[in-house]
């Protein structure tokens, strides 16, 4: 009979912990993936993988958008907020009826991808933001002029509608 070891409880890590450490490992063997085919197929090999991310991430937001049946801006920004990382850190900015700003100051995908020196395959994941936003609804709108992946202070998203949509 095998007897289970007993861990101490003080011992575990946090949700945030264990989070961050599956992203960061995610973002190294994506990013030597991303880079083998780079080098055998040079840019356009790294274009082919930019382009099946981006459209399968696409397809994967169109099916858990299949199940809601509004699909208005505060829909839209609450299930984002649903989506993102326990780690993920953010304040609201503004919560108008067709004007909502976050700012994001901390990103475990953007810390990974950041420390494994591959930054410009993890802004895959800030690139899908805009296809992500039109495939919800094509009313809604998004702005964003700086990005942690890209070395900035914060990730300053603004989703708005230009009507009562």
């Amino acid at each position: 009979m095998i007897e289970l070891i007993k861990r101490d409880k003080r011992a575990k890590r946090s949700v945030e912990e264990a989070e961050h450490d599956i992203i960061e490992l995610f973002a190294k063997i994506y990013s030597e993936t991303v880079k083998a085919i780079e080098q055998k197929y040079n840019q356009e090999g790294f274009e082919l993988v930019r382009d099946t991310f981006m459209r399968v991430m696409v397809e994967g937001w169109k099916k858990q958008y299949e199940g809601m049946e509004k699909r208005d801006l505060k829909t839209f920004v609450n299930w984002l907020l649903d989506m993102i990382t326990s780690s993920a850190k953010y304040e609201v900015v503004e919560d108008k009826q067709n004007s909502i700003r976050l700012k994001f100051t901390e990103c475990p995908w953007a810390d990974a991808f950041r420390k494994v020196g591959y930054p410009e395959i993890g802004k895959f994941f800030c690139d899908g933001d805009f296809p992500m936003v039109e495939a919800f609804n094509k009313k809604i709108k998004f702005e964003r002029t700086k990005i942690l992946m890209d070395g900035d202070s914060c990730c300053n998203h603004h989703y708005y509608t230009e009507n009562n949509d």
